[in-house]
């Protein structure tokens, strides 16, 4: 019996010692000054963007850089019918409200009359690559202010990441359902259509998330629930090993038959959705300008050394898509008659490098699509917009 009493009280200090211990080493991990390293593959990619010459020259690119390392964190919130919002963001380059970018602003004019313009797409007009004041719509409302003409541009930024056409006009019935009322809208789209609809199969980026409510859950809840538990001490954090990207879910389809279905659908669905933009436009009193935005697989171009390393990523890839939907879009005008603009080739001109990856770029691209965007805004409201397609 006091060899079993004795067992006991071993075991128990011996746990009761590892508990302090490990009570000691937490009260550490939280007071060290130093954060636990981050090897996510976000980070990864935010540390090679900072080594591009893309953003050499800019002289707000030391903050925008240490804001994007913590805004990156910030997840997408659920929205009503268009699915989802960018998260609420406050920094010095970069702000989000009520999950929307903020926009330049031009000063008060008395003599003028405002004209509110909404700016829709993914994140290519969100603009997560650079401060507030040189997204597309902020440089857009800054050019249209230049030209000093009658009205006074209010640009609002309604872009999220990952939106597709699709997204947008859910968001923007629901605008309207709110009561609210533009006087232009503008949507610049192409990438995510293409990726999702034509080189993915899929209806949008967010499709696998939204899908799981429909089909059975797998894996053991218990185990889930232990390791998000587990998460919340900082000892654990700090010993975890980096975290992986997860297996992509959807690959790139390669085949040339199904690639060829896959952009005739996209590009109906796409005609489609201008064409109820237009309607809802008619009908509410507002102007609608639509603008197929580049990509780093758009000829015309000529690329600097980075921007030809990162095309040969997605030679075999994402590029396949873009190939067989210019083809399309040059062949077979699916957009004949319906005013959208192409900017396709408009960055061609650009000789710096500006493609952060196929399909994101900074400033200097950003200006170039803003003043092209101006050009046709101010044509609009003097003229109806000719078919440039």
């Amino acid at each position: 019996m006091n060899r079993l009493a004795g067992a006991f009280c071993y075991v128990a200090s011996l746990l009761l010692a590892t508990g302090l211990l490990l009570l000691v080493a937490e009260g550490v991990a939280r007071l060290w000054p130093v954060a636990p390293a981050d090897h996510s593959p976000a980070s990864a990619q935010l540390s090679q963007r900072a080594k591009s010459t893309a953003y050499d020259g800019y002289d707000w690119k030391a903050q925008y850089f240490a804001d994007q390392a913590d805004y990156r964190k910030i997840t997408n919130r659920y929205a009503p019918y268009s699915l989802w919002k960018n998260g609420d963001w406050r920094s010095q380059t970069i702000n989000v409200i009520d999950g929307y970018r903020v926009t330049w602003t031009p000063p008060e004019r008395p003599d003028s009359d405002e004209v509110h313009l909404w700016v829709f797409g993914g994140s290519t007009t969100f603009c997560a690559e650079g401060p507030d004041d040189v997204t597309i719509p902020s440089l857009l409302a800054k050019r249209l202010a230049e030209a000093a003409g009658p009205h006074r541009y209010i640009v609002h930024n309604y872009a999220a990441s990952g939106f597709l056409s699709n997204n947008e006009v859910h968001l923007l019935v629901e605008l309207l359902n709110r009561g609210k009322r533009p006087d232009m809208v503008l949507f610049y789209d192409g990438v995510n259509d293409t990726v999702n609809k034509v080189s993915r199969g899929i209806p949008h980026y967010r499709f696998d998330y939204f899908d799981r409510f429909g089909r059975p859950q797998k894996g053991d809840p218990n185990r889930d629930l232990l390791r998000k538990v587990a998460h919340k001490f900082r000892l654990v954090q700090r010993l975890s090993p980096p975290a992986k990207r997860p297996p992509s879910l959807y690959t790139s389809i390669v085949d040339e038959t199904v690639l060829a279905d896959n952009a005739r659908e996209m590009l109906q669905v796409y005609t489609q959705n201008v064409q109820l933009v237009q309607k809802l436009g008619a009908a509410y009193g507002f102007k609608t300008l639509f603008f197929w935005q580049p990509d780093l697989f758009s000829p015309g171009k000529v690329l600097t050394r980075e921007e030809q390393a990162i095309k040969a990523e997605h030679a075999d890839k994402e590029q396949l898509a873009f190939d067989v939907v210019a083809w399309q879009i040059q062949t077979s005008r699916p957009f004949a008659g319906l005013g959208v603009v192409n900017l396709s080739q408009a960055l061609a001109p650009v000789e710096s490098t500006i493609f952060l990856d196929f399909a994101h770029i900074t400033a200097r691209g950003n200006q170039v699509i803003a003043e092209r965007m101006a050009e046709v805004v101010a044509e609009s409201n003097a003229e109806t917009v000719a078919e440039t397609l």
